[in-house]
């Protein structure tokens, strides 16, 4: 499996003397990802992404050693808005909750001011 650093923003490959170059023939090839990862380190280089391709199918696969992989922020920022959907759901349930708490100790007071009345019971005697 041959290896490629790719430039996450440019998109331009890593020629064979450093360079960025356009195309991928001219890619500097790495044996494996350890490689790869150790020369960008070396070099100081951050922003990219490691590029390999399957041999019988030229699938490509990529990795993002160093962040940036596009479906992790994606999922990240999906996340935000799930957060801030429900602390906005707290906040409306809090406001509600309160609202049914005093509606309820008003009615609690209405009842307060009526007076108790025991029903009369005939009087009996002793029997």
């Amino acid at each position: 499996m041959n290896v490629v650093v790719q430039h996450l923003e440019s998109r331009q490959f890593l020629g064979q003397d450093g360079n960025w170059v356009l195309t991928r023939v001219a890619a500097r090839l790495f044996t494996d990802w350890v490689q790869a990862i150790t020369f960008c380190i070396q070099k100081s280089i951050r922003t990219v992404r490691l590029v390999a391709q399957k041999e019988p199918d030229q699938q490509e696969m990529y990795f993002y050693p160093f962040g940036g992989d596009p479906i992790v922020k994606a999922e990240r920022r999906k996340l935000r808005k799930s957060l801030a959907r429900s602390q906005q759901l707290k906040a409306e349930r809090r406001v509600i909750q309160a609202r049914i708490d005093g509606l309820l100790a008003a009615s609690k007071e209405n009842k307060k001011q009526v007076p108790f009345a025991r029903p009369r019971v005939a009087d009996q005697g002793p029997a």
